[in-house]
C-alpha cells in the first residue's frame, strides 16, 4: 500500500543509485583504471534507466531536482511535494556519496564534478544546453501514447548516456544538482558546485517554456 511518503522514499533511494553508479567511472578513473567516454556515459544512463523502472511507478523517478522543478512548473508535480522530492535527492545523494569516499579510501576524487575544456562560463552554457535536452525529451516521451512500460526509460537512458559521453570532458555533463551536490559537499570539492546549480535549474525552465511554444496542447499546459 502505497503511502505519502511512498514517493519521497524512492526518490532517496533513486538518487542514491544512481550517484552510487554515476560517480563510479570517475572514482575508478582516480584510482587508475581506464575509463572511456562512452564507459563514463553508460554509468550514468544505466543507472537512470534502472531507477526508473525501479522507481518510476512510485514517484515518477524524477531523481534530479532540475526535473522536479521542471515538472512544477509544467503542472505535473504539485507544488507542495516539491520540498519533500527536493530533500529526499539531495539527501540520497549525500549518503551515495558518504558510501564511496567510505569504500574507497585511497580515491583521490569520488566523482565531484569539475569544469571542463569549455572552463567555468562555457562549462555553465554547456550544462544549461544538456539539461534542456534531457528535461525535453523527458517531457517529449511521457506524453506518448506509444510510450509504455519499459520504453520511457530506455529513451531517457539512452539520451543520458549519449549526452554524458560526448560533454563528460567538456563541461562534466552533470545536468543534475544533486549528482554534483553529494561528491562535492563530502570532498569539500565545493568551489565550481554553482554552476551546476544554475546550468542544470535554468536548462530544466527553458524546456518548459520551449515545449509550451513548440507541442501547444498537452505538453506542460498547465502552470
Amino acid at each position: 500500500m502505497k503511502t505519502q511518503f511512498h514517493p519521497y522514499l524512492a526518490e532517496f533511494f533513486g538518487t542514491l543509485g544512481l550517484v552510487v553508479s554515476a560517480t563510479s567511472a570517475g572514482t575508478l578513473a582516480s584510482l587508475g583504471y581506464s575509463i572511456g567516454p562512452l564507459a563514463d556515459g553508460l554509468f550514468s544512463g544505466v543507472a537512470v534507466l534502472l531507477m526508473i523502472l525501479l522507481f518510476g511507478s512510485t514517484s515518477g523517478a524524477h531523481i534530479n531536482p532540475a526535473v522536479s522543478v521542471a515538472m512544477v512548473r509544467a503542472g505535473k508535480l504539485p507544488k507542495a511535494q516539491l520540498p519533500g522530492y527536493l530533500i529526499a535527492q539531495f539527501a540520497g545523494a549525500v549518503v551515495a556519496s558518504a558510501i564511496m569516499r567510505l569504500i574507497f579510501t585511497e580515491a583521490s576524487s569520488i566523482g565531484a564534478h569539475q569544469p571542463g575544456s569549455l572552463g567555468l562560463i562555457g562549462s555553465l552554457w554547456m550544462e544549461l544546453l544538456l539539461t534542456t535536452l534531457l528535461v525535453g525529451v523527458i517531457f517529449w516521451i511521457i506524453d506518448q501514447e506509444w510510450a509504455k512500460g519499459p520504453i520511457p526509460a530506455v529513451v531517457i537512458g539512452l539520451t543520458v548516456t549519449v549526452e554524458v559521453a560526448f560533454a563528460g570532458s567538456l563541461s562534466g555533463a552533470s545536468m543534475n544538482p544533486a549528482r554534483s551536490f553529494g561528491p562535492a559537499l563530502v570532498s569539500g570539492e565545493m568551489a565550481p558546485l554553482w554552476i551546476y546549480f544554475v546550468g542544470p535549474l535554468a536548462g530544466g525552465l527553458l524546456a518548459v517554456t520551449l515545449c509550451r511554444l513548440l507541442r501547444p496542447g498537452p505538453c506542460c499546459q498547465t502552470c
